[in-house]
């Protein structure tokens, strides 16, 4: 299942080759928040509102992952769903979640659940995606 966010980020792509503006560019330009030169670069309110609306998806991924952080229960529940002791502290779970469990944080907001076995095959499948 594709999520919200990739569907974003596969129009963005298709909507710049055809403007023969590059990608990795534009998304450097958005990760920096530079939102004036990707205005300078693109002069087309189809892809501006795209990339608006890609902002807007990661601000609420951004709040739901922060909500589910949070939560020890739910922390706890996903240690044990990927093998992993529960813990008796959010602190504690926090730091096993970030050492032994590797997931893309747009996966785990989506509830698409993939233990990955190495920290380079999450990169690996991160770079799938940009």
């Amino acid at each position: 299942m594709i999520t919200k966010y990739e569907k974003l980020i596969n129009k963005i792509k298709l909507k710049l080759k055809y403007k023969n503006i590059k990608f990795n560019d534009i998304f450097n330009l958005i990760n920096n928040e530079k939102y004036d030169e990707i205005i300078e670069k693109i002069n087309d309110d189809t892809i501006l509102n795209l990339i608006n609306d890609m902002i807007n998806e990661r601000e609420r991924i951004g709040h739901n992952i922060e909500l589910k952080l949070n939560n020890l229960l739910w922390l706890n529940e996903r240690l044990i769903q990927f093998g992993e002791e529960p813990q008796i502290s959010k602190t504690k779970a926090l730091q096993v979640l970030r050492t032994k469990v590797f997931i893309n944080i747009y996966d785990l907001e989506a509830d698409l659940y993939e233990k990955r076995t190495t920290r380079a095959l999450l990169i690996k499948d991160y770079y799938k995606y940009i």
